[in-house]
């Protein structure tokens, strides 16, 4: 009876873990175009910024919460930025 208790766990516990890691990433895009898809390689340029820590934090956290990376908000700032002007 106890073998068979742990059994049923064990197999409840796989199957548990097996849909968190099968289940898709959604990424929250307002308007997903060719422009900034991130199709980058080790060879595509790239852009840098010196930040102070705590806006670099501030910026992490911004993501996590809209749930893009920090290339998906530099990419859509700056365009919106530069079609602005």
């Amino acid at each position: 009876m106890e073998l068979f208790l742990y059994l049923v766990i064990g197999c409840i516990g796989f199957l548990v873990i097996f849909f968190i890691i099968i289940s898709p990433k959604h990424k929250n895009y307002d308007t997903p175009t060719y422009y900034y898809e991130d199709n980058s390689t080790s060879s595509s340029p790239k852009l840098s910024a010196t930040v102070s820590k705590d806006f670099h934090a501030e910026v992490q956290r911004y993501c996590r919460t809209h749930n893009m990376t920090i290339s998906d908000l530099v990419r859509k700032s700056v365009n919106q930025y530069m079609s602005q002007n």
